[in-house]
């Protein structure tokens, strides 16, 4: 095999390898930070993971095999081209996860709203500023509650606009209070796991696996999760109203 072929073939491996490196670092803080656990399934994200790990792992370094040879005088310019084409890739794949990752996890009534970074208005933001939730969460989506204000006008004003389909008060950080402060209303609300086992009958054998890791909190119950890709469950602790985990199950 001549010295062209190698010299060919070992670019193409060190593209790929220094590419898995960079895409490695993006998949820590994708799914290890902005959408941990099963939100990332609920959130649907692995598609554009997917599409970015095409582009860099796959497309750049078959591009490379193709075009490299040291014989080329404008070796160095498609080469530029091919590491331009691939950071921008990636440099637009992180910017889709970040304006699109959930900042908070919202209870609401009788269930639990991911809301992302693109859901909350700069409006919204500025209503609730001065308070503890008028910034989003960089580090992963925190665990809030949302509360209808006093004011009944207002209250019964939200209400109907969710109803016709505008913004409902998950999207309206102003009336966020800490989740520990409404952990009793979770409990009330929370629904049975033999609800949750019919529900999910074609693969109770799984769920009632990943049940007896949490048999040391006693009563359990769960609630319903609502994403943008699919809707998983909370696992609630009805002695304490405290979060679990949350699972990837029919909630409905």
């Amino acid at each position: 095999m001549s010295t062209f072929l190698l010299n060919r073939y070992r670019a193409s491996v060190l593209h790929c390898l220094l590419s898995l490196f960079f895409v490695g670092i993006v998949a820590l803080v994708v799914y290890g930070l902005w959408y941990p656990g099963v939100i990332a399934d609920a959130s649907g994200v692995t598609d554009v993971f997917l599409l970015l790990v095409g582009v860099d792992v796959v497309l750049g370094p078959l591009l490379t095999l193709i075009v490299f040879d040291l014989r080329k005088p404008e070796l160095k310019r498609d080469m530029a081209v091919i590491l331009i084409l691939q950071l921008c890739a990636l440099i637009y794949g992180m910017y889709t996860f970040y304006v699109a990752r959930p900042v908070y996890l919202v209870f609401n009534a009788d269930r639990i709203d991911v809301v992302c970074a693109n859901d909350l208005s700069l409006a919204a933001l500025t209503k609730a500023e001065g308070g503890d939730f008028s910034s989003m969460p960089f580090l992963g989506p925190e665990l809030v509650a949302a509360v209808l204000p006093d004011n009944e006008a207002e209250a019964t004003r939200i209400v109907l606009g969710a109803v016709a389909g505008g913004d409902d008060i998950q999207v309206m950080p102003q009336y966020y209070r800490a989740y520990k402060l409404r952990r009793q209303m979770a409990v009330s609300a929370s629904r049975s796991l033999s609800q949750l086992r019919k529900i999910n009958a074609g693969r109770l054998g799984k769920l009632n696996l990943e049940l007896r890791q949490y048999e040391e909190f006693g009563d359990l119950g769960y609630l319903p999760v609502i994403a943008r890709r699919n809707n998983i469950i909370a696992l609630v602790d009805l002695k304490k109203g405290n979060i679990l985990a949350y699972m990837n199950y029919r909630p409905f």
